[in-house]
């Protein structure tokens, strides 16, 4: 039984190759270099991206830097309440 269970895993365990290189090519435009107006709409593209995603962190942050005033507001009212 152990011996079948071998022999089948290593039946299965042969390599394939997923991808060729040639579509990758042919999906670049055959290989030809972007264009001046393409490159700039990329990096336009880009560029929007990079700022919505800054935004957000930002926002994220301003979140959690309220979330941490509240956290120390609430411990230094703990303390004050141990200690009198």
């Amino acid at each position: 039984m152990l011996s079948r269970q071998v022999a089948s895993s290593a039946r299965t365990m042969s390599s394939q190759r997923f991808f060729s290189t040639a579509s990758i090519a042919a999906s670049e435009g055959k290989g030809q270099p972007l264009s001046e107006k393409e490159k700039a709409h990329e990096n336009q593209w880009a560029q929007k991206h990079d700022a919505e995603k800054l935004q957000a962190l930002r926002k994220a942050l301003e979140d959690q830097e309220k979330v941490t005033q509240k956290l120390k507001q609430d411990l230094e009212n703990l303390e004050k309440g141990k200690s009198s």
